[in-house]
């Protein structure tokens, strides 16, 4: 059983319009916001999570990509088990890894 599971998320314009006012595709106010995170797939190890992460970093710049244990008491439930290791990249293409806590909503 794969003991990883990779996360991603990507942040979209958010209307924040009282009046949800749009004209021709403009909103009148608007922000960007991260989506919730979403379960990409299992890895076996965690290199093997970061490599993914790279790729899918690759396909997807602008979206974030992370990396949490799998609760193996209820290993099929797909929820988040403690906290959720982000990899971000930086100009040269190096990895970071920081924690990042869960987002309650």
């Amino acid at each position: 059983m794969k003991p990883f599971i990779l996360w991603g998320r990507k942040k979209v314009e958010v209307n924040t319009d009282p009046q949800r006012r749009c004209y021709n595709g403009c909103h009148a106010k608007s922000e960007w916001r991260w989506t919730p995170w979403g379960q990409l797939h299992y890895c076996a190890t965690l290199e093997d999570a970061k490599e993914s992460a790279e790729d899918f970093r690759r396909i997807n710049p602008t979206h974030e990509y992370g990396v949490t244990k799998r609760d193996m008491d209820d290993p099929y439930s797909g929820k988040m088990y403690g906290e959720i290791t982000v990899f971000e990249h930086d100009e040269r293409g190096h990895i970071t890894a920081y924690p990042m806590k869960q987002e309650t909503t």
